[in-house]
């Protein structure tokens, strides 16, 4: 009898333990992206694939950001011309933030006649809290 209250206090100490874990990494900001593109002169170049809040940064002019279908192939995505309509020019010195929903792939377009630097950082979309409820 008290070999069986100590292995149900056991399996029910593992299971608040395994809840508590569980509810703890869900809990945790999804992990940062970021990175450097230089697009050359009046062409299109892939930057993140969504779903994500994309925060883009130029110093330069003659930059924008569109999204395209992600079909996997990089920057032949954007090749396309993607969503015309929702051309979005970057400002000197300014950050934009553009959301990016799931299927779709952020790309930034130069109409400079010289290559521009695009700094940008992502952060996944948040999924909602996870709980793990024991037995």
């Amino acid at each position: 009898m008290m070999r069986e209250k100590l292995a149900v206090a056991i399996l029910l100490g593992a299971g608040l333990g395994a809840g508590k874990v569980t509810t703890a990494a869900a809990d945790q900001p999804a992990p940062k992206q970021q990175g450097e593109i230089v697009v050359a002169a009046h062409s299109s170049r892939a930057v993140i694939e969504g779903p994500l809040t994309l925060r883009a940064y130029s110093a330069n002019k003659g930059l924008s950001i569109f999204l395209a279908r992600a079909t996997g192939r990089g920057d032949a995505d954007c090749s396309a011309g993607g969503n015309a309509g929702a051309r979005r020019e970057l400002r000197r010195d300014r950050v934009a933030v553009v959301q990016v929903p799931a299927g779709t792939v952020a790309c930034a377009s130069s109409s400079e006649d010289h290559e521009v630097d695009l700094l940008w950082r992502a952060r996944q979309e948040d999924r909602g809290t996870i709980l793990a409820i024991a037995p």
